[in-house]
């Protein structure tokens, strides 16, 4: 489906979810390895998705796969399984989802339930808004009030949510729950309206493209019978069809990518990148920064290395290289202006949150 362009691109890499205990791909693939047998939800799971490809299943491919992708030599489960056969693609999948619906849950009662915690004295035509601890720890907060219009009124959350394109690098759906339960739980005329057409207004303003696929469609708790809230995302005990589900949902392979239009990120006027490893294959996908036009960048560089960082510097001529401090906590903000590009790294222990400081609405 081709995205037509928005003013601002939010692009979403592992180490986004870090804050609210998700796994970086290091962490992803240790936590799997781990798992020397399938639990019995698994087995069901793999059984159920290799009959469908008339493949039978055995405990035995199991420790197979294991084993190659512990000898394999890269952290990523994304490269490893792309060129391998299929019965050990769908055990990698059901893999992740086995780890990742789990911590998917827990990670989203971390957030204290940032769909509510909304500060409604936040002005965002000024800027300004309540400096509080919370917001430091969840950037997922600070976005909502970004959107969050100060009188209570839909539209103008559907209006504001018209100008982000996001395009997210993860299988959860932490980002894109947190905005439809914002939506449920915080607009009268939602909630008390007819859920379905709201629902559907939202879909229709809210644009989320997973490149690699998610764990399943999001829908506010409590709403609807618990048949059609699959993979659901406050499940309380990950069943086999909750796997069987989200595994369907993955999408591994990188050729499958090769025909999606990603030519509306370089006509934003604003990109975020947060918690994005800048990955040499993930550039190519999106061709970053490639367009006749150059958008503000904003990138989160915690972790990167000066590699990456140059690199990215180095698709340019020339650039000025100057460091501002910003008050009152006396953030150190890299900035490179490059021809008529500006990047700016953000390396606090927010980054996050203090890249998205910068979002226009």
């Amino acid at each position: 489906m081709k995205i037509e362009p928005r003013d601002n691109t939010i692009i979403i890499g592992a180490g986004a979810g870090v804050p609210f205990g998700m796994p970086t791909g290091a962490e992803l693939r240790d936590m799997m390895l781990k798992v020397k047998r399938p639990t019995a939800e698994m087995n069901s799971a793999l059984n159920s998705c290799l009959n469908k490809r008339r493949r039978h299943y055995e405990e035995t491919h199991y420790e197979e796969f294991l084993e190659m992708f512990k000898e394999a030599n890269t952290i990523s489960i994304d490269s490893f399984l792309s060129n391998q056969a299929e019965y050990i693609n769908i055990i990698g999948k059901v893999s992740i989802a086995n780890i990742l619906l789990s911590l998917e849950k827990k990670s989203y009662e971390n957030t204290k339930y940032s769909y509510c915690a909304v500060d409604r004295a936040y002005n965002s035509s000024t800027g300004s808004h309540k400096e509080t601890k919370f917001y430091k720890d969840n950037w997922i907060q600070l976005l909502l009030n970004f959107l969050n219009p100060k009188d209570g009124d839909e539209k103008k959350f559907l209006d504001r949510i018209s100008k982000i394109n996001f395009v997210s690098f993860n299988y959860d759906r932490m980002l894109e729950q947190s905005l439809v339960e914002h939506y449920y739980h915080n607009y009268d005329n939602v909630r008390n309206g007819d859920w379905q057409n709201k629902y559907e207004e939202l879909q229709e303003a809210l644009s989320f493209r997973y490149v690699y696929g998610s764990l399943g469609k999001c829908i506010p708790k409590n709403i609807g019978n618990r048949s059609k809230r699959q993979n659901y995302i406050f499940s309380e005990q990950v069943k086999s069809m909750d796997l069987v589900n989200s595994a369907e949902g993955i999408t591994l392979i990188r050729n499958d990518h090769e025909e999606l239009d990603y030519s509306f990120i370089n006509k934003s006027k604003n990109i975020f990148c947060l918690g994005f490893s800048f990955d040499e294959d993930n550039l190519k996908l999106l061709k970053l920064l490639e367009g006749e036009e150059m958008p503000s960048l904003y990138v989160t560089s915690l972790g990167l290395e000066e590699g990456v960082i140059s690199k990215l510097d180095g698709r340019y001529n020339t650039y000025l290289d100057y460091k501002e401090t910003l008050a009152p906590s006396h953030r150190i903000v890299h900035k490179r202006k490059i021809v008529d590009c500006n990047v700016s790294y953000f390396s606090s222990h927010n980054p996050s949150t203090d890249a998205l400081r910068n979002l226009k609405l």
